[in-house]
This record gives C-alpha cells, structure tokens and sequence, in this order.
C-alpha cells in the first residue's frame, strides 16, 4: 500500500508570545495518505481544533476540543482536501496553526454524473451506485414515494412495472463514514407504447362533456385550442380523467364544470394554461390535489360555487396568474397559495363563510380588488408589501372585519402616490373599516414621525429618545464623519453615547414601517462645544432639504425586487437616470424624453443586495441623488 507522510512541525505558524504558550511546543503532527485513508497522528496538544474541507471548501470532518492523538478517516472520495489544525493550552492560550493540502485518488465515486438513469419499457434502471452508502428515493409526479433503498442499494437498482408518466429521482452519495459526496436529482418520462393518437384532434377546441366521451379521447400533449370538461346546465357523470392524463399543455382555456370528480390527479402533467383555468359547481372537489406540475396560468384563475373545497393544497409550483377570481366556495379555509404568485394584477374574493385570513401578497402593485361577503374575514394584513394600487377596490359587507391598517399606507394622502390612483368603495364593514376616513383614523393617529426624535446632550454625551418606528436605521458620525454608532432595523428605543470629547456630531435617522416603507428622514447636529440640551425637532439643520430636491421621490427604500420613481412635478420635461453602486460603478441607466403621471418603475432582479446611488438629472434644473438601499432579507 503506498503512503504519503507530511510532517508538519516546520510549516507551522507558532505564536510569538512565548510565555502565553506555558512553554508547549507545536506538536510534530503527522498525515499520512494511502488509497481512500487518511490518517492524522501525534495530536498532543491540551487542546486541539482540526477541520478538514474538501475541494469545494465544505467542511467533511471536525472535532473542537474533544481531538483524540490520532484520527482515522477512510473510504474518502478522491479529491483535494484541506487540513487545518490549531493547538492550544489547557486554559485556551493559543500555541500554534498547522496547515496542509493532500490529495486522495481512490476509486470511489466522487461525482454523480457517473450515475447513469434510464428507462427501458415499464422500468426504471439506475447504475453506476459505486459508492459505500447511498440513499436513493423515486416519486411518481405527485411526490408519493414509491421506492426508495437506504445504506444497501445495489450498484444497479432496478424499479419495474411502472406506470406511463413523470417520475422524480433523488440520489445521494456518502462515504462508509456518511461523509457527503454528492446529490442528483432528475426527472424522468415514462412512455408506454399504446395506440397512437390522432394529433389533429388537438389542433382545435374540445368539449367533453359525458365520462364516455372522456374515456373515447386520445389525448396529446399539448392541446392548442381550449380543453371543456363537464357542462355548467345539467349534471355530469364525469368521475375520472384518466385519459388525459398524457396532457402537459393547453393553449386556451381549461374549464372543469358541474363534475362528479373527487379530485385532479389525473391531470398531474398539465403544467402550462395559456388563457384562463376555471373550476365551477364540482360538488366533490375539496382541494387542488393532482396539479403539483401545474406552473402558469395566461390570464384568469377562477375558482367558484364548489361547495366542498377547503383549499388549494396540491398547486405547489403555481406561480402565475394575473386575475384570480373566488368566489361563492362555503368551505373554502385559506388561500396559501396566493403568496406564490408573482404576477398577480387583480384579486377577487367573494362570498366565503369560513375564510378568516388571507397569506400576504408578494406583488408590488395591485391594479383592482374586490374584498365582499366573506362572513369571517378579520383584517387585511395580506396587503401591507404591496405598495401601489389602482383601479376599482371594493371592500364590501365583510361583518367581521375589525382591522383595515394593512390598507391604510395605500389610502394616505402622500407625496409619492397620491390619492387619486384608486376609486375605493366601503360599504357595510364594522365602523372602522367603513370609510377612508375611519380606516385613516384608525390607522394612522399614532404613526410614528421624525418630529418625535428628541436629543438631549451635555459636555460629554449624547441621548437620542423617541425612537418609535418599527424599523428604524440610525448613524451617529463626528465631525469628520468618523462613524461611531450605526443599528440596523433592531434600535433600542433610547441610544446613548458617552465619554464624547467636544466637537460637532451628526446623527442620522431613518424612520420605516414594518414592511420597510418609508416614514420619514432627518439629519440632526449637535455641537458639544456649546452644551446643547434638549435639541427639538424645529432646530434642527435643514442640510437633508439642501440634498434632496422636492421633485424626486423614491420609496419603497430598503426595497425587494423594485422601487418606484416619483417625479411628477417634472411632467413633460425629460429626465436622465444613472444607478451607480458603492464603487462608484454605473449598472443602470434610463432616459426619459417625457416624464407622465404615474411613477416610474425600476426593476432590481438584477442587482444584488447593497447600497446604490441614483443620480437624478432632469433638463435645466439641479440634480439629486436617491441613496436606495436593495435587501432581500425582509
């Protein structure tokens, strides 16, 4: 057996303090190599921390305090592994840092593109498992599992007699020691041969609307036209869909009415609806069971008068739909699904006995909403993210709704919106939610404002009280803008800096709502020279007025994935944008040749969390400059 031995007494780094080392020596740590062993000895320190990574710098083995003299690992992947060891004393003084880079070229499988899947007829064949453990699991479409081997796989692990349709299979590699080598996973596509079908059929629309004409269809996968099953105006024997169950595609509109279905599991490949997806009057449908492939919708998701359905359980990668339209479903528990959706214009919800909240929206702007007769519906929470709205918003006969506050930042009269964006409508709400006014009343008499801000300060220190936001960013810097104090969104309620030598200090704050809406923002002075004491809101510096011009606003800041420009003063006059970073380096830039009425969007998929710089340039006036802050953490 071939060995590499390393010793490491000369390559390590000892601390140069001698007597904080109580007179220990590095210890002359050997390693040695042979095949797929790796083997470190004469670990004599009182203490020992050794990590071992491998090439991509995860951590494969580590032991902090409790290193017994000598550790063994075998059965490792081939590969690049770095050693790292550090002694230490009895008490923790440090003694020394020991380094190494070895190499094992073993035979075992380090990379799990040599598996190799396939499908032969009905069976699914994996081979190429070569390494000592392995964990492999296979899932039909619906994520059931089906098969799965733990520890004691085969090198070749044959599942057969399957079924036609979509399987999921999930493999993961280990050492005899359960160090992890790799994952795969992959979806594969059974097809059994069967009569073939005449592709024609899916050229247009179809209509079925009897079990035997579901039965006689010899469905494709992609329908170009619409798909009708079942019919609204008398009831139908529809109970299986067995046949359809090779339909990954709809180009039109995908209805299911008046059916005797118990659930969607044979449409577990559908996962594209060009134009709308409706589900009407099926008295025996409780949820969305057998759509997990289902991902877009074009247009209009409708769910209505489906008497037993309790939720959408089972849509679990939908994520598009602009309109979704619910309504007159008694049982119908919770909806969340609705945090999902990414494009999301208008929202209907009518008429739900048993709905009592709703998941927060993910969507920046909502341009109609409709909110009527739910008996339980308690509050609207689930739009305080979004932060524009427009169209009609109808907030009607909702009896148990007693909290409208995640609305009322999209009824205040601001200088980024205004009021005039949306035509709302309450009627027959509890006294608070009935009106604009109630809701803004309610809502808003005890938002926090910079004007609260109170700084007391004397020769040697300085107390900033009245810290109320719910997310706040304060800066304290001397004179020559030394930073000595920065929190971030956790401020205590009262900060105070002590031991201050005279001079001046500017202490900048930033108010934010729960959802990092903006509230307000002010910069305060303080000269210590002159024994300040009890600083007001109205003798504050006006340098923020000076650097920010009127006609530029930007909010939401701290922002997700967009922002929205105000600069509605400057209509009709043409503008240049530049977005720079930290460094100074321009990643965006858009020019204007006319500025509207409504806000400009600015779409920040693209840029990483951090802080930016947007310059503001319009024709023949001065320009600003937006500090716009981008953190996908809230």
């Amino acid at each position: 057996m071939r060995k590499i031995i390393w010793m490491l007494a000369l390559t390590a780094t000892p601390y140069s303090l001698v007597l904080a080392n109580n007179f220990f020596d590095c210890p002359e740590v050997t390693i040695e190599v042979a095949e797929d062993e790796l083997e470190i000895d004469n670990l004599t320190a009182p203490i020992s921390i050794v990590k071992i990574f491998n090439a991509s710098y995860n951590l494969v083995y580590q032991c902090n305090g409790n290193c017994s003299e000598k550790i063994k690992l075998d059965n490792l992947s081939k590969g690049t592994y770095y050693i790292d060891i550090q002694s230490y004393t009895n008490n923790w003084r440090f003694i020394c840092d020991q380094k190494e880079t070895i190499i094992i070229d073993g035979d075992l499988v380090s990379d799990c593109s040599e598996i190799e899947i396939e499908i032969e007829g009905n069976e699914l064949i994996i081979s190429g498992l070569d390494a000592p453990n392995q964990i492999v699991k296979v899932f039909d479409v619906f994520y059931n599992l089906i098969d799965v081997c733990f520890f004691n796989c085969p090198r070749t692990k044959v599942i057969p007699n399957l079924l036609s349709g979509i399987y999921h299979v999930d493999i993961q590699l280990y050492t005899a020691n359960w160090q992890f080598i790799c994952n795969r996973q992959e979806e594969v596509k059974v097809e059994l041969d069967a009569e073939p079908c005449d592709d024609s059929v899916c050229l247009g629309n179809i209509t079925l609307t009897t079990q035997a004409a579901v039965d006689a269809l010899c469905a494709c996968p992609i329908i170009e036209g619409d798909l009708k099953i079942g019919d609204l105006t008398r009831n139908s024997d529809i109970n299986s869909l067995a046949s359809l169950q090779k339909i990954e595609q709809v180009n039109g509109t995908v209805s299911i009415l008046n059916t005797g279905l118990e659930n969607l599991n044979d449409l577990g490949n559908l996962g594209i609806i060009g134009r709308d997806f409706i589900i009407r009057a099926n008295q025996f449908l409780k949820n969305g069971q057998g759509l997990n492939n289902l991902v877009s919708i074009g247009n209009e998701f409708q769910l209505k008068d489906n008497p037993n359905m309790e939720n959408l359980n089972g849509l679990d990668r939908w994520t598009k739909a602009k309109k979704i339209d619910l309504q007159n479903n008694s049982q119908l528990e919770k909806i969340a699904e609705l945090t999902q959706i990414t494009n999301l214009q208008q929202l209907s919800i009518q008429g739900h006995n048993q709905l009592s909240e709703l998941p927060e929206l993910i969507v920046d702007s909502i341009f109609g909403l409709t909110l009527e007769n739910n008996a339980q519906l308690e509050n609207l929470d689930f739009l305080e993210s979004v932060s524009y709205i427009e169209g009609r918003v109808i907030i009607k006969n909702n009896v148990s709704l007693s909290d409208c506050c995640g609305l009322s930042h999209l009824l205040d009269d601001d200088p980024f919106f205004g009021s005039n964006n949306a035509n709302f409508t309450f009627n027959y709400n509890p006294f608070v939610c009935n009106s604009t006014a109630n809701v803004l009343a309610t809502c808003l008499t005890n938002t926090p404002t910079c004007a609260d801000i109170m700084i007391n300060a004397t020769t040697d220190k300085i107390s900033i009280s009245g810290l109320t936001a719910s997310n706040e960013i304060i800066k304290v810097f001397d004179e020559n803008y030394n930073i000595l104090f920065n929190c971030f969104g956790n401020c205590e309620a009262e900060i105070k800096l002590l031991d201050l030598p005279t001079g001046i200090y500017r202490i900048y704050v930033n108010f934010y709502n729960q959802n990092w809406i903006p509230i307000c923002e002010t910069i305060i002075t303080v000269n210590l020279n002159e024994a300040d004491v009890g600083v007001s809101f109205s003798d504050r510096n006006n340098t923020l007025k000076e650097i920010e011009a009127a006609y530029a606003v930007l909010s939401p800041n701290p922002a997700l994935e967009s922002t929205f420009l105000n600069l509605k003063t400057l209509k009709n006059q043409s503008v240049q944008l530049r977005l720079v970073n930290q460094f100074g380096q321009e990643v965006w830039q858009r020019y204007i040749a006319k500025v509207g009425s409504l806000p400009e969007r600015i779409d920040l998929h693209a840029f990483q969390n951090g802080i930016y710089f947007l310059q503001i340039q319009p024709d023949g006036r001065k320009g600003a400059t937006k500090k716009l802050i981008i953190n996908r953490l809230y």
